[in-house]
């Protein structure tokens, strides 16, 4: 079955190309402001090599409740779309 998932920027990205997801800290720069600030992110990488940022969170804990969800999404292989959840959204949820 074809699976995708919608990335906080709203790409689309086929989960049959990604040979890993996993969580990695770094700077994020806001190019409106040439501000950087620490973030965590989930990111996968593609059969080509390349790196996709699913989405970015300011805790570690939010972004593994995200990496949590796609692992509960892959086994429960329920619907076919996995939406990556806005920051604000993750920082109140709990981890299952």
């Amino acid at each position: 079955m074809l699976k995708s998932i919608i990335t906080q920027t709203g790409s689309l990205v086929n989960y049959a190309n990604m040979i890993s997801i996993s969580i990695e800290k770094g700077e994020l720069l806001d190019e409106s402001t040439g501000q950087t600030s620490e973030k965590v992110a989930v990111i996968g990488t593609d059969t080509t090599g390349e790196t996709v940022i699913f989405g970015t969170y300011d805790s570690f804990y939010s972004a593994n409740n995200v990496l949590s969800d796609i692992i509960k999404w892959l086994k429960n292989n329920a619907f076919t779309l996995f939406e990556i959840p806005p920051a604000k959204e993750m920082e109140n949820a709990h981890a299952v």
